[in-house]
C-alpha cells in the first residue's frame, strides 16, 4: 500500500485533467448518486443531420461522452463489481436518448494504490454496451473503465477501455 496515497491521487488527477481534450466541460468535486468524483469530465456535440452527407434534414443529432475519476485506495474483486454496478447505473441514468441521439461513453477511471491480482482478470471482461431501439430511441452507449495502479505501476481497461489509454499516454504513475 502506498503511504502517500492522498497526495499521489491528487496529482494523478491534475495530470489527467490537464491532458483532457479543451473541448470537454471539466468540475472537480460532483456528486454523482452519492459518490463525489475527483473530477467530472463532460463532452456534448450537437450536429445538424445531413441526408447522404449532403442536405440538411432539419434535424440534428447529439453525442456525449463523460469521464469521472475516483480514488479507490484498494480495487478488490467486492470493489470492482460495486464501481461496475455503479458506472453502468450512470451509463442509464445519464444518457440522453432520444431519436437524434447517436452515441454516448461513459467512462470510470479509478485511481488505486493497488489493485488485487484476481480483479486484473476481471477487469478485462467488463463490458456494457446498449443498443437503443425502443420507438422514440436511437443510437447506442458504452460504459467503459480504467484502473490505474499506482503500486504496480500499470493501467487496467475493461473491454473498450483502451481507448481511452490515450487520454493517459502522458501520466507520469
Amino acid at each position: 500500500m502506498i503511504s502517500d496515497f492522498p497526495n499521489r491521487f491528487i496529482d494523478i488527477v491534475n495530470q489527467i485533467e490537464k491532458n483532457i481534450p479543451n473541448e470537454f466541460e471539466k468540475k472537480r468535486m460532483v456528486n454523482y448518486d452519492g459518490n463525489i468524483a475527483a473530477l467530472s469530465a463532460s463532452f456534448t456535440i450537437n450536429n445538424e443531420k445531413k441526408w447522404l452527407g449532403i442536405m440538411p434534414t432539419g434535424r440534428s443529432t447529439h453525442c456525449h461522452e463523460l469521464r469521472l475519476i475516483y480514488a479507490c485506495p484498494t480495487l478488490n474483486t467486492n470493489e470492482l463489481e460495486k464501481w461496475w454496478n455503479f458506472i453502468c447505473k450512470q451509463q442509464e441514468k445519464l444518457i440522453p436518448v432520444d431519436e437524434n441521439h447517436e452515441f454516448s461513453l461513459v467512462s470510470l477511471i479509478l485511481v488505486c494504490s493497488d489493485v488485487t491480482d484476481d480483479t486484473i482478470k476481471n477487469i478485462k471482461k467488463l463490458e456494457n454496451y446498449i443498443k437503443y431501439n425502443k420507438s422514440g430511441e436511437n443510437g447506442w452507449s458504452n460504459a467503459r473503465m480504467i484502473a490505474i495502479d499506482l503500486e504496480k505501476q500499470k493501467i487496467y481497461t475493461s473491454k473498450n477501455g483502451d481507448v481511452l489509454l490515450n487520454t493517459l499516454k502522458n501520466i507520469k504513475l
